[in-house]
């Protein structure tokens, strides 16, 4: 599981195990830097055993053991920064860290960006920030997987403004030995869907594909 904009400045227990539902779990927490931000990571350890934890600007990566299935892997949550700078030293940043551990890698969170201009409706579309985020994909040789549910994954209070700015990628390697597919689910406490990572086929559409 992850969690974007926590607010957390602190290893809360009680907070991470009312979330999960249980306390048989194991997290890791980036903290916030002032009352925004923060992100947390908690995952079942029974099934997953944690090896290392990186942390940078706008994401939280755990460097693991999916024990189930016995083979290591990398996941990262990312909440990324607004600004188009910060957004593209982040991809950079990201690009290194997949292609030097060179795992079975999941990247999941809210990205602040869409690749394609029909993924918002009523805000502006920057063109350099989806070229930059297309070539982050590319680059870290990744596949962003179909959404499943709904075309849009936030809306603003007033319902006006609609974007897909939260998705789930996967790394090439990951993707032909599962046939994954990821779902919105409907938005509840907050403005964002959340997403689930699913590893059975589901009728959301054409196996995804990498655009060149």
């Amino acid at each position: 599981m992850g969690i974007q904009e926590s607010k957390s400045n602190e290893d809360n227990c009680r907070f991470v195990y009312s979330l999960w539902g249980n306390q048989n779990c194991c997290f890791a927490i980036k903290k916030a830097s002032g009352n925004s931000g923060g992100i947390i990571a908690i995952w079942n350890d029974t099934m997953f055993s944690k090896h290392n934890v990186i942390e940078g600007i706008g994401f939280l990566a755990i460097v693991g053991r999916w024990t189930k299935i016995d083979i290591d892997c990398l996941m990262i949550v990312v909440y990324a920064p607004q600004d188009l700078h910060g957004k593209h030293s982040l991809w950079l940043h990201l690009t290194d860290l997949i292609n030097n551990l060179n795992l079975p890698s999941v990247v999941l969170g809210d990205f602040n960006e869409v690749p394609y201009a029909h993924e918002r409706k009523g805000s502006l579309f920057c063109k350099k920030g989806a070229l930059l985020f297309n070539t982050f994909i590319l680059d870290a040789n990744l596949v962003d997987l179909p959404m499943g549910g709904r075309k849009f994954t936030r809306m603003n209070k007033f319902g006006n403004k609609l974007s897909k700015i939260d998705r789930i990628l996967v790394s090439q390697d990951f993707i032909l030995k599962w046939p994954h597919s990821n779902a919105a689910l409907p938005r509840d406490v907050s403005d964002h869907c959340p997403l689930i990572l699913k590893t059975h086929a589901m009728d959301y559409g054409p196996i995804p594909f990498k655009f060149f």
